[in-house]
């Protein structure tokens, strides 16, 4: 404690501003994270168990699926963007490869059930949401599985993976049950398919 005082105390002389133990403390967590990110999957978990780092905060989470529900793409993607990465969990001891994908099947998943919450059809929703999974469980780098996470889905391979023989006839029946044309859903939703 004397040591963080001393450090607070010059900080002050040097730049003649005021530095709270908190700031003092996230800082060095904050370099020391940095340090450590780079090292074995071990330390990167011990690290942010003895420092309470294992996951972000859930408010964040929760506002992630309410723009889902409510249909906010702009929204969505300002919040996607504010979260920060090193607050994702580690979801794999084996790899950070892993561990992404891990991350991205469970925000699919948690995601289908707030775009079902918002209106989207069930069928629909659990349909794509299996095709993307088995899509994202194939990608052999991180920033590929990044991309998966926010890039969108063309419609003719949704009507491919939902087993239409072509995208007419898909956009007839997605019309017969939802009262709009997939692209009309899309453009008003917000909703990436």
């Amino acid at each position: 404690m004397r040591l963080n005082h001393a450090a607070m105390l010059l900080y002050s002389l040097i730049t003649g501003k005021a530095l709270s133990v908190t700031e003092l403390l996230l800082d060095n967590r904050t370099l020391e994270f940095k340090q450590h990110k780079g090292n074995s999957l071990d330390l990167n978990v011990s690290y942010r168990r003895e420092n309470t780092w294992l996951h972000h905060e859930p408010m964040l989470e929760r506002e992630l699926f309410r723009h889902i529900k409510n249909g906010n793409k702009t929204e969505l993607m300002r919040t996607y963007v504010s979260f920060p990465e090193e607050k994702y969990g580690l979801l794999s001891k084996k790899s950070h490869l892993c561990s992404k994908k891990n991350l991205a099947v469970s925000s699919v998943t948690l995601a289908t059930h707030a775009a079902i919450d918002g209106g989207l059809f069930r069928g629909i929703a659990y349909t794509l949401s299996g095709f993307h999974i088995q899509y994202i469980e194939e990608l052999k780098d991180i920033d590929a599985v990044k991309d998966a996470e926010i890039s969108g889905i063309s419609l003719s391979d949704i009507a491919t993976w939902l087993q239409f023989n072509d995208q007419s006839y898909f956009t007839k029946v997605f019309k017969k049950y939802t009262g709009t044309t997939p692209k009309q859903f899309r453009n008003n939703s917000g909703i990436t398919l």
